[in-house]
């Protein structure tokens, strides 16, 4: 069977493959179909499959042999990075990949304690991807939670409607999430993945039903230059959200019991899940302006309330030019201030465009309060966070459009791009193949 007709068939319906129920041992394992190896030292294969494994010698065997039928015709590699301490899970697969020929398909990388700062399953797949060569990178756990028969369907679904992402779900119709231990840690998935999909609500991670699915496939140069942080064990939305996926699928699968080894789910990794959408939340772009446009004009705030309190401490008490000299001081010191922190990523931002913008904002500010107040007969304080609350929308929205935005860089003219920096090689030290 060519690799063409292999990924242009229908993909079914995916079942998790039964588990052995005695995991045979090395010797014992009969020679698995050969995948259509590309050599490491020839052309990169079509796609890499990325397994984490940690304590899993009893069982990584019977799972390399089923990942290796089913990338049966399709050019690929396997690279396996493990953290194991307490049982031999590398030499295993080392012997595994002399005894069966495995030289050009298998990569084995170990981590023994102490190796790298921080040993979790997300450094691991990270390892795995920067030692990937192909041009889709599949991740899966060796635990056998995870079928392999189901890559070729996610590669299919990649190349069939051109998806920068496709995960596994188990909450497509046809897939399962029995494998999940009892029904707390179902509700306990489900809603970490409400909470990943509401908190990314503005992007396409919401199109998803698994956006924290340990089993998915993407193009590689989705993170080309990327600069991939997991905190704890879900890859998949570091790599959707700091990839910036833009057309992400999914297939459904059903997630399998634990066929052994050690289970990665803890209250800790579901408390550092929520850890790690946060600190994606604050990553993006708009949410962090936005947030660090709050916190300027409250500090504008306290400027303009100090000033008219010094005035009147030093017996100024009219309110005529006290108001505007402190409107003034107020408005220079967020114009500095979003130069330097809320737009600092872009050049130019003139002081009179954005002293008209503030200008411009509080007449929409007072005209609102005014509106609430008198025809609606809001109370005052009420009246007056409305007014506050759509001016400073108005600001931010035109300072981001005029100001700063692309008509400030228009008058700027174009920004001169820095020379590349010469690449260099990645580290790849621990790598065996």
């Amino acid at each position: 069977m060519t690799p063409s007709t292999l990924l242009e068939r229908p993909a079914p319906a995916v079942r998790a493959a039964p588990a052995d129920p005695v995991p045979p041992a090395a010797d014992a394992l009969p020679t698995p179909p050969r995948t259509a190896a590309a050599a490491r030292t020839s052309a990169p294969p079509l796609v890499s499959v990325v397994l984490p494994t940690r304590h899993e010698a009893d069982t990584i065997g019977g799972f390399l042999a089923r990942t290796l039928r089913a990338l049966e015709g399709i050019p690929a590699e396997v690279v396996v990075v493990d953290d194991s301490d307490r049982d031999d899970t590398p030499g295993v697969l080392l012997r595994l990949r002399e005894e069966l020929g495995l030289e050009d398909v298998l990569v084995v990388r170990h981590r023994p304690a102490g190796s790298v700062p921080e040993r979790t399953l997300g450094t691991a797949v990270v390892e795995g991807i920067r030692a990937a060569r192909g041009e889709y990178v599949c991740v899966l756990d060796g635990d056998g939670q995870h079928p392999p028969e189901a890559i070729p369907a996610l590669l299919a679904a990649a190349r069939r409607t051109g998806a920068d992402y496709v995960g596994a779900s188990r909450y497509l119709p046809g897939g399962s999430a029995a494998g999940l231990d009892g029904p707390l840690r179902k509700a306990v998935s489900r809603g970490l993945g409400l909470v990943a999909r509401a908190a990314f609500a503005g992007t396409p991670v919401r199109r998803l039903t698994d956006p924290l699915s340990g089993f998915f496939l993407f193009r590689r140069d989705l993170v080309a230059g990327v600069d991939l942080r997991p905190v704890g064990w879900k890859i998949s939305l570091e790599v959707l959200v700091r990839g910036g996926a833009r057309r992400p699928a999914e297939v459904p699968y059903a997630f399998a019991p634990r066929a052994g080894g050690d289970s990665k789910a803890t209250v800790a990794q579901g408390l550092l899940v929520l850890r790690h959408v946060l600190t994606l939340l604050l990553g993006l772009a708009g949410v962090r302006r936005g947030l660090c446009f709050g916190a300027v004009g409250a500090s504008g705030v306290a400027v303009n309330t100090g000033t008219l309190l010094a005035l009147a401490a030093l017996g100024f008490d009219g309110l005529s030019w006290p108001l505007w000299l402190a409107s003034e001081l107020a408005i220079l010191w967020n114009y500095h201030l979003h130069r330097r922190f809320t737009w600092r990523d872009r050049p130019g931002g003139s002081w009179w465009a954005y002293h008209l913008v503030a200008g411009l904002a509080a007449l929409v500010a007072i005209a609102v309060t005014t509106g609430l107040a008198q025809p609606a007969h809001a109370p005052l304080w009420l009246a007056s966070l409305g007014g506050i609350a759509i001016g400073a929308a108005v600001n931010f929205v035109l300072s981001d459009a005029v100001v700063f935005g692309r008509l400030a860089r228009r008058r700027a003219g174009p920004t001169p791009q820095p020379a590349p920096a010469a690449a260099s090689e990645p580290e790849l030290a621990g790598l065996t193949a």
